[in-house]
């Protein structure tokens, strides 16, 4: 039995944890192999909107507005 393991994690997941992780965005992106900074904020938006539209919420109550 092999002791080492592999995973493979998509660019944009890293993207998003070293994002998380508050690493510059320009940092990311050259880490990446990308030349423009503007397609890892629109990959890393698409994925995070995405994931967003796709997690089941909970239903919150309205709190009403004081006057």
């Amino acid at each position: 039995m092999n002791a080492s393991a592999s995973i493979t994690i998509a660019p944009v997941q890293v993207a998003d944890l070293l994002a998380e992780a508050g690493v510059y965005v320009k940092t990311v992106s050259e880490r990446l192999g990308r030349d423009y900074v503007q397609t890892t904020l629109d990959l890393t938006t698409a994925s995070r909107l995405g994931s967003l539209l796709t997690t089941p919420r909970t239903p919150t109550t309205a709190v009403p507005a004081e006057n």
